[in-house]
C-alpha cells in the first residue's frame, strides 16, 4: 500500500483533516516499517491516526484491559521504525490524552473519546501547522531561489 501521495491533492486544495484512509495497527506498522510513508510529519500523523482509528474500534470489558490494548497498539507503532524521531511524538501524543482519563478512573468509552480525540486534534493540528508554515514560507521564497531540503540521512 503506498502512502507517498494520500491526502496531498495535486489541485491547491486543502487537505482533509483525515490524511490517510483508515488502516489497522498491523497494516500502519508495516507500511512504517517498510517506508511506504515519508516526511516526518506524515509519519507521526500515519501512525497517530492509525492508533485513533485503533482506539475507536478495541474492544474491552474493562478500562484496564482497554488502556492495555491501546498502550500495546501504540507500542507497536513506535517500534517500526526506530530512527523516525517524529513517530512517537504523534503516538506519545495521543497517548498522553488517553493515559489521562484512565488515570483519573475513565469508563472504556471515557478513555476511548480522549484517545480518539486527541489522535483527530493530533492530525489536524499538524496539518494546520504545515499550512501556516507554507503561507509563511510562500511569502519569503521568491522564483528562482534554490532551496535545499534534507529528509533523511542514512548511517552506513
Amino acid at each position: 500500500m503506498q502512502h507517498g501521495s494520500r491526502g496531498d491533492p495535486k489541485d491547491g486544495k486543502e487537505a482533509s483533516k483525515q490524511e490517510f484512509p483508515s488502516v489497522s495497527v498491523e497494516q500502519a506498522y508495516d507500511d512504517l516499517k517498510a517506508m511506504r510513508v515519508h516526511g516526518a510529519g506524515r509519519i507521526a500523523r500515519f501512525a497517530a491516526q492509525a492508533l485513533g482509528d485503533y482506539a475507536k474500534d478495541a474492544k474491552a470489558r474493562t478500562s484496564k484491559e482497554y488502556w492495555g490494548l491501546v498502550l500495546r497498539a501504540g507500542e507497536r507503532l513506535r517500534s517500526a521504525r526506530p530512527t523516525a524521531v517524529s513517530l512517537p511524538n504523534g503516538v506519545n501524543y495521543v497517548l498522553y490524552g488517553g493515559r489521562t482519563s484512565f488515570e483519573s478512573g475513565g469508563s472504556v468509552e471515557d478513555i476511548r473519546n480522549a484517545t480518539v480525540n486527541t489522535a483527530s486534534d493530533f492530525v489536524s493540528s499538524s496539518l494546520d501547522a504545515v499550512k501556516i508554515i507554507g503561507e509563511i514560507g510562500a511569502k519569503r521564497v521568491k522564483n528562482g531561489d534554490v532551496i535545499i531540503t534534507i529528509a533523511t540521512a542514512r548511517r552506513p
